[in-house]
Parts: structure tokens; C-alpha cells; sequence
């Protein structure tokens, strides 16, 4: 029972649990960026979009997560192409 109680705080009080927080296979145009640093501005605007996203509804949390880390990137000169193939 106590396992259980912990799994059904764990999961409704943190809406990234069973959330990817990583957009599926999307591809971006990095502008020359090192690979260290694109993975630190990666790092940087997940967490901003997770600060952002907190206090979201869970059945949404995820989506405005999406759109907040798509808009971080871009804002630090990066170019969203798209969906990978």
C-alpha cells in the first residue's frame, strides 16, 4: 500500500513523469554550434521550459512544454526544420 501511495504522489503532483520531455525526432538547424554547445543551450531551455510549465494542468503540461522549448531555441538563433523522416 505504501508503494502505491508514493507512485500516485510521484505521478500527480510532477507532470513530466511518463512524459517524454524531449521533442520526438525533431530536427533543427544549429548554426554552426559545437556539440557541447548545443547540448548546454538543449539543457538550458528544457529547463526553462520545465520552470514554465510547473504549475501547468498534466493533461497539457506536456504540450506547452513542447511549444516553450521549440520557442527557446529559436529565440537563441536556432531554426526549427522540422519533424525527422
Amino acid at each position: 500500500m505504501r508503494k502505491f501511495q508514493l507512485l500516485f504522489v510521484l505521478f500527480f503532483t510532477n507532470p513530466t513523469i511518463g512524459c517524454s520531455t524531449q521533442p520526438e525526432n525533431l530536427m533543427f538547424e544549429t548554426n554552426g554550434l559545437s556539440q557541447t554547445e548545443w547540448q548546454k543551450l538543449q539543457d538550458e531551455c528544457d529547463y526553462e521550459a520545465k520552470k514554465a510549465t510547473a504549475s501547468a494542468p498534466i493533461n497539457i503540461a506536456h504540450y506547452r512544454w513542447k511549444d516553450i522549448y521549440i520557442r527557446c531555441l529559436e529565440a537563441h538563433g536556432t531554426k526549427l526544420l522540422g519533424p525527422q523522416q
